[in-house]
C-alpha cells in the first residue's frame, strides 16, 4: 500500500527518495497492483474527499484489472471503478464513458461476486450523478439482478441509489416502469 501511495503522490515527493520494500518481496515494479487494490478497496470506500486527486493515477490500472484473468482482481478493479466514480467529483463526469464502458463486461461475469461489484458500481454512480446519467439503461441493469447474493452487503448500495431515484424528480421517470420487478 505504501508503494501504490509513493508512485501516487509522485508528484509532490522526491524522485529520489527510495521506495520501502518488503523483505523477501519483489519491488513494486515487479509486482501487478491487483494486491495493492485488494488492500485499498475498504480504505478507498471511505476516503472520499481525497479521490479526485489520486483518481487519475489509479483509473487506468482499475480499468485495465477490471478484466484481468484473476477474478478477485477484477472484483477488487470493478469495485474501485465505482468508488473512484462515486466520489471523484466533477473529475468523474468527464470519465464516465470510460468508467461505463469498463464495468458493462463486469455484469455478466462468470464470477457472481465480480458481477454483483458490477451492478453496486452502477449503483454508486447513480448515487452520485443521478439523472445525469443514462438511467434509461442504468437502472435495468441494477433492477434485473436484486437481489444480489454473492457479496449481499452491496444490497444495501443498490437500495439507497433506488430510493434515491425515487425520491429525484428529474431521474423517477426512468424508475416507474421498474417498479414492478422492484
Amino acid at each position: 500500500l505504501f508503494e501504490v501511495n509513493t508512485r501516487i503522490n509522485s508528484k509532490t515527493t522526491s524522485e529520489t527518495r527510495p521506495r520501502a520494500t518488503i523483505p523477501g518481496h519483489p519491488p513494486a515494479s515487479d509486482r501487478p497492483l491487483s494486491p495493492s487494490l485488494s488492500l485499498c478497496d475498504n480504505p478507498l470506500d471511505s476516503s472520499g474527499p481525497c479521490l479526485p486527486s489520486v483518481s487519475p493515477q489509479v483509473l487506468p490500472h482499475a480499468v485495465r484489472l477490471s478484466s484481468d484473468a484473476n477474478s478477485t482482481a477484477r472484483q477488487n478493479a470493478t469495485f474501485c471503478l465505482g468508488i473512484l466514480g462515486q466520489f471523484g467529483g466533477p473529475a468523474a463526469i468527464d470519465v464516465m464513458q470510460t468508467l461505463l464502458t469498463a464495468l458493462q463486461p463486469r455484469l455478466a461475469d462468470e464470477e457472481a461476486s465480480v458481477c454483483d461489484n458490477g451492478v453496486a458500481s452502477l449503483a454508486r454512480l447513480v448515487l452520485a450523478f443521478g439523472a445525469t446519467l443514462p438511467l434509461t439503461s442504468i437502472l435495468p441493469a441494477i433492477v434485473t439482478r436484486l437481489p444480489l447474493r454473492a457479496d449481499s452487503g452491496e444490497n444495501r448500495t443498490c437500495c439507497r441509489a433506488l430510493m434515491r431515484v425515487a425520491q429525484d424528480d428529474a431521474a423517477r421517470a426512468h424508475l416507474a416502469p421498474l417498479v414492478p420487478q422492484v
